[in-house]
Formats: structure tokens, C-alpha cells, sequence
């Protein structure tokens, strides 16, 4: 289950700065591109030119997933996708998210290498 905790003041209250200015706009097209079965191929584009992130390349981005300026500009604006996104951050707060990528296993938070046997070796264990 993936759960949206942007870094960034505008839309996550636990943060003190703005550290990724475009990860709330990012995290509201994520949802949207979700909404058309696009979420993972979406965000695989997001992480992975993360350096080159603004508001403009998040929309390119929806656009190589098929996404339309209209529904991005909809997506961008809807109170319920603002709200889920909110709501995953409540749920990162209170389990004790501080940064991302956190990862956390029968809700348990994980704190190893992230290599592939490691945590296979976690979930094995619980």
C-alpha cells in the first residue's frame, strides 16, 4: 500500500519547510493518474526525474500517462483529492513517518537496507 507524505508545508502541517516545493502537486497528480489506472506508472516518472521537478514537468508527466490538461487542472483543484492526501499524512504523523521513502512491514517501521533479500528476510521473520 503506497501512502502520500509530501515533504512540503502547503499541504503537510507536520513539516516546518517547504523542501520539495512541488511534492503536494506532485502527490495530487499521483492520485489523479490512480484514478485511470496510471498511479505506479506515474509515480515510477516522478521519483525518477524527481531532480527536474516542477509544476510544468508534473503535467508532462501526466500527460505521458494519458492524462488531459482538463483532468489534471480538475485533479489539481478537488478538496476530496487534497483530503485523502491530508489523510494519509495524518496516518504518516502518527505512525511516526519523519521523511520518505518509510516503509513499514504488519506496522512495524522498517529501518535496514532496502536490498530485496533483507526485507524479504524481515517479512519472512514477522
Amino acid at each position: 500500500v503506497f501512502k502520500n507524505y509530501p515533504l512540503s508545508n502547503q499541504c503537510n502541517s507536520a513539516m516546518q519547510s517547504n523542501m520539495h516545493p512541488y511534492s503536494c502537486d506532485i502527490a495530487r497528480l499521483a492520485r489523479c493518474a490512480g484514478q485511470y489506472g496510471k498511479f505506479w506508472e506515474y509515480h515510477r516518472m516522478a521519483f525518477d526525474e524527481q531532480r527536474n521537478a516542477s509544476l510544468e514537468q508534473a503535467k508532462a508527466w501526466g500527460k505521458k500517462v494519458g492524462m488531459t490538461d482538463a483532468q489534471m487542472d480538475v485533479c489539481l483543484s478537488s478538496p476530496d483529492i487534497l483530503a485523502k492526501i491530508r489523510d494519509d499524512i495524518d496516518l504518516g504523523s502518527k505512525s511516526g513517518v519523519d521523511g520518505t521513502p518509510a516503509i513499514y512491514i504488519n506496522g512495524r517501521k522498517y529501518v535496514g537496507s532496502r536490498d530485496a533479500s533483507a526485507m524479504k528476510s524481515m517479512i519472512e521473520s514477522l
